[in-house]
């Protein structure tokens, strides 16, 4: 079986919306910072309540954010950014995650289409942090956001693209400098698999808790949190209630029975965890486990395929749902229960035969 690069979580970056402390504001109105003695008065709304014209501008800059962005025209949208995140110190890093940006969206829709946008009034606290509620609760595009005050306003705009096997949403946020809005930071991340989005496996997520395979639900639940992560700074409500729903399989008694030792071809291996990443055109699930034969190459080689076996045999629906799988080996548990650079692992990745063209064809979904 051919095995396949594995790689981490896409990279990401927010930049403009730093500090350690944050300040709780209501949906409507908040205070700074207690160290700060400006007050902070907040209002949000959707960006469909505004005149056409100012709607225009601020969907606009967001679009045109996006088309410097996937063009690799980053020169030009670094000069284009907003004062407070335009630093020449961060220059280089920011470059260099705008540049593994693009090349990410390299593979999606050269278009993208805004699917929801607000824009946040504020007024005061001008070094305090805000955390800012917008939507209405039960809104699938409601979102939590959280920024700089500045006394300038600021939006935040969610474009979504189209591409195969992966979709990918851009958050632009910006900020209102001089009666104009600049760009104050992006954010590109997963938005669909195989045309399908968050809720589309989250609902997946339920029906196999119901057939009580936790397995294969904690693995779409993971899927479907990255399906709608929109950065550090904006939380969209759906992915809050995933991540809980996640953390409720998890924690459940089946889910934990499944973890430990799993006896396979006349060996044992002890099961820690499992999770999901993807590559630039591949899913894979990752099952975290210690080894019983040391971190030696041809032996893990071996356990991979004896382990793919069993998989197959026991969660069949893994293959349908993922492209590969990735054993991830560790010397021991303690090892394994701290995964990082510092510690020493091996990765043996397999490609599901099912790989190519296993899920119904056609099914669409409106990723938020």
């Amino acid at each position: 079986m051919r095995r396949v690069a594995t790689a981490l979580a896409i990279a990401l970056l927010v930049p403009g919306c730093g500090g350690d402390e944050e300040t709780s504001v209501g949906s409507a109105q908040g205070s700074a910072d207690p160290a700060a003695t400006a007050k902070v008065g907040v209002t949000c709304q959707a960006t469909t309540a505004l005149t056409d014209a100012e709607r225009e501008a601020i969907h606009a800059t967001a679009q045109t954010a996006f088309s410097r962005l996937r063009s690799g025209d980053l020169d030009t949208l670094w000069n284009s950014l907003h004062p407070q995140a335009r630093r020449e110190d961060q220059r280089e890093a920011f470059t260099t995650a705008l540049a593994s940006m693009q090349r990410r969206l390299e593979s999606g829709g050269e278009t993208a289409a805004v699917t929801d946008a607000y824009v946040v009034d504020i007024r005061g606290g001008a070094s305090a942090l805000a955390r800012v509620r917008c939507g209405a609760q039960g809104d699938p595009t409601g979102l939590t956001l959280i920024t700089n005050a500045g006394d300038e306003d600021v939006a935040v705009v969610n474009l979504v693209t189209g591409g195969d096997p992966f979709g990918f949403a851009t958050t632009v946020q910006l900020r209102r400098h001089a009666d104009a809005w600049r760009v104050l930071g992006v954010h590109v991340g997963l938005a669909a698999y195989r045309n399908r989005g968050a809720d589309d496996y989250e609902r997946l997520a339920d029906a196999y808790v119901k057939q009580r395979r936790v397995i294969e639900a904690y693995l779409v639940l993971a899927l479907a949190e990255q399906l709608a992560n929109r950065g550090g700074s904006v939380k969209l409500d759906r992915a809050l209630a995933i991540a809980d729903k996640l953390d409720a399989v998890g924690n459940s008694k089946e889910f934990q029975q499944q973890l430990g030792v799993w006896e396979v071809g006349g060996r044992r291996y002890d099961v820690q965890g499992f999770s999901v990443t993807a590559t630039q055109s591949d899913l894979s699930a990752v099952i975290r486990y210690v080894t019983p034969t040391g971190l030696i190459q041809e032996a893990l080689d071996q356990e991979a395929d004896a382990l793919l076996a069993h998989l197959g045999m026991q969660h069949p629906e893994i293959a349908k749902r993922f492209d590969a799988v990735v054993f991830e080996a560790y010397e021991s548990e303690a090892a394994a229960g701290a995964p990082g650079s510092e510690v020493q692992a091996y990765r043996t990745a397999r490609v599901f035969p099912e790989a190519v063209a296993k899920d119904e064809p056609g099914k669409t979904s409106r990723p938020g």
